[in-house]
C-alpha cells in the first residue's frame, strides 16, 4: 500500500454550468422551503396514521413536565418553610425531645426543684 502520486488525479468537469449568484441563492431558498414543507407534511401524515402512539407520547411528556414542576415547587416550599422555622428559633432556644428529662436524671431533679430556667 503506497501513496498515489498526485498527477493521476484529474478534476471532474461540471455538468451544470454555474448560474448567477442571485438565481442560485433563490433556487436554494426555494429548495429549502419545499424540503421543509415536505417534512412537515410527512410528519403530520405520520401523526394522523398513528393516533394512539402520538397521544401516549404527548401524554407522557405532559405528565413528566407536570411532575417535575410539582416536585420542584414542593421542594422550594419546604426549603422556605424550614429556613423560616430555623430563623425564628433565635440564639437562646434549645429544643429537646420529650423524653430528654427522663434520660438525664440530674437535670430532671434540677427541673423538679423549680430551679430550671423557663422561657416566656
Amino acid at each position: 500500500m503506497g501513496v498515489a502520486p498526485m498527477d493521476r488525479f484529474v478534476a471532474v468537469p461540471r455538468v451544470i454550468p454555474p448560474a448567477s449568484d442571485a438565481a442560485s441563492k433563490q433556487g436554494r431558498v426555494l429548495g429549502a422551503a419545499i424540503t421543509l414543507w415536505e417534512t412537515l407534511r410527512l410528519a403530520l401524515d405520520s401523526l394522523r396514521a398513528h393516533k394512539l402512539r402520538s397521544f401516549l407520547t404527548l401524554f407522557g411528556v405532559i405528565m413528566a413536565v407536570t411532575t417535575l414542576v410539582v416536585v420542584m415547587s414542593a421542594i422550594a416550599g419546604l426549603n422556605l418553610y424550614v429556613a423560616n422555622r430555623v430563623a425564628n428559633l433565635g440564639a437562646n432556644v434549645f429544643i429537646a425531645p420529650a423524653d430528654y428529662l427522663r434520660r438525664l436524671p440530674a437535670l430532671a431533679r434540677h427541673h423538679a426543684n423549680g430551679q430550671g430556667r423557663r422561657r416566656h
